[in-house]
């Protein structure tokens, strides 16, 4: 009898434990819209110089979209970005994600070279696979930071 209680307990217990992880997990993804102004200043041989906006929008089912705007200044010349991405996201543990690019839309607008945009695309996230850490305040920012330092606020709306 005391091994049957004991087990019963075992169970409840261990089965709410996998309740209160499963809550919890699901708590990494957001349901958010934020919105950001960017500056950027890449100090290598690039010498790329962006000044402008970002919208983001995260979906708890691991998709989003951000849409990111403003002037690239390169090597003496200046260039309009406009582009609007949806991506996935995915969590990896505790507050780092790897988001993966699904489509990126170039807006009319955005005039940025060819020999340019394989840079814009590295320095912005606007293509492939990258890693990112996300930390979200209540319901006032979400900070985005790479494995350094912290790179934007992002004001949730």
């Amino acid at each position: 009898m005391k091994l049957l209680a004991t087990l019963l307990v075992a169970i409840v217990a261990l089965t709410g434990l996998l309740i209160w992880q499963v809550k919890e997990r699901a708590g990494v993804y957001f349901d958010n819209r934020c919105f950001a102004n960017v500056n950027y200043g890449d100090s290598s041989d690039n010498d790329l110089l962006f000044k402008g906006n970002v919208t983001f929008e995260f979906n708890e089912n691991k998709t989003g979209m951000f849409n990111i705007s403003g002037n690239i200044e390169y090597q003496g010349n200046y260039y309009r970005l406009s582009r609007y991405v949806t991506f996935t996201y995915d969590n990896v543990s505790g507050n780092q994600y790897r988001m993966i690019s699904a489509t990126k839309d170039i807006m009319a607008h955005d005039n940025v070279p060819a020999d340019i945009e394989p840079l814009a695309s590295k320095v912005f996230g606007l293509n492939g696979e990258y890693t990112v850490y996300l930390y979200k305040k209540d319901n006032n920012f979400i900070t985005f930071a790479n494995a350094l330092l912290p790179l934007m606020n992002c004001v949730i709306q």
